[in-house]
């Protein structure tokens, strides 16, 4: 879960950022994660058993869709 101190939650939000920028394996990066954290990074809401697909989009991330599973 991201941390509720404001710094510390840029901090890790940064992190995660560049973790996705950076990647470049030849599959897809997939990281499992919680509501709110997802929330903050998409501002999407996603249902229990649900995946937002995304692609990085300037500063922050674009959503490409959402699977049920």
């Amino acid at each position: 879960l991201l941390k509720t101190d404001p710094a510390e939650k840029a901090a890790q939000m940064a992190a995660i950022m560049k973790e996705i920028r950076g990647y470049s394996g030849s599959d897809n990066l997939v990281l499992v994660t919680h509501l709110e954290d997802i929330e903050a990074l998409t501002g999407v809401a996603p249902r229990e058993g649900e995946a937002v697909v995304v692609a990085p989009d300037g500063d922050g991330l674009k959503v490409l869709g959402r699977v049920t599973f």
